[in-house]
């Protein structure tokens, strides 16, 4: 589970972007972000409208640079 975690949040070379960013659209919480959390009273969420364009984008993004570089 641990390697698979760093395999999945690891920033790709070629796309820029980790694996779970591009399959969730978010990064990962961890413990020290829970903590931080729970002593946070007011919470901005994005609205889905916005969240949902910025992982259409981050997908694209992340498909023209393996384009790119399986092109090289």
């Amino acid at each position: 589970p641990v390697a698979a975690y760093a395999c999945n949040t690891a920033v790709h070379s070629v796309t820029g972007f980790t694996p779970y960013f591009l399959l969730y659209g978010r990064d990962p919480c961890d413990s020290f972000d829970l903590a931080v959390l729970r002593g946070v009273q007011a919470h901005l969420v994005m609205d889905g409208g916005a969240w949902l364009h910025k992982l259409e984008e981050a997908r694209r993004l992340a498909a023209e640079a393996t384009h790119r570089a399986q092109e090289r």
